[in-house]
């Protein structure tokens, strides 16, 4: 399906289009959740870009994660091909430590309702410890205050 995202389901479109995915990550060098808020799904280049990627599976492989190919095919007549054997995240190709924290920060932090820095890092650490957490109900305590001082530093800034 082409990607066609209106104003009322920008991020939901965005979200789920691998055309989309891919524009941004040729135009922008990442597909993050900075690019599924509205105003960057909604950006004329990535929706002008998403109409040129055609996505088919693999002869054999469809329903699977993988493996992927990706041809772009250049003005000049050059083509750049790229295969990824595995899903990253996949069993196969799990990711480190650290992206899977530098991914959760960043999907804390993002938002109206996102995360100080601090708020965030404190929300992974009891993620973190949660078997050892002796009230699953108290996890999210500490957000209203995170929250609030959000809400004072945003009143203070105008």
């Amino acid at each position: 399906a082409r990607y066609k995202p209106t104003p009322a389901d920008a991020q939901m479109s965005s979200q789920f289009s691998l055309s989309c995915a891919v524009a941004c990550a040729l135009l922008r060098h990442r597909f993050s959740v900075e690019d599924i808020v509205r105003e960057a799904a909604l950006d004329p280049r990535v929706v002008a870009l998403s109409s040129q990627v055609r996505v088919r599976p693999l002869e054999g492989e469809s329903g699977r994660l993988g493996p992927a190919s990706l041809k772009v095919h250049l003005k000049n007549g050059n083509v750049l091909t790229a295969v990824e054997e595995h899903f990253p995240g996949s069993a196969d190709a799990p990711l480190e430590e650290a992206d899977i924290v530098a991914k959760a920060r960043a999907c804390l932090q993002f938002g109206p309702a996102g995360l100080a820095p601090e708020g965030a890092d404190e929300m992974i650490r009891r993620i973190r410890t949660i078997e050892s957490c002796p009230d699953v109900s108290r996890l999210f305590d500490h957000l209203q205050g995170d929250q609030d001082s959000q809400r004072a530093n945003a009143r203070r800034s105008t």
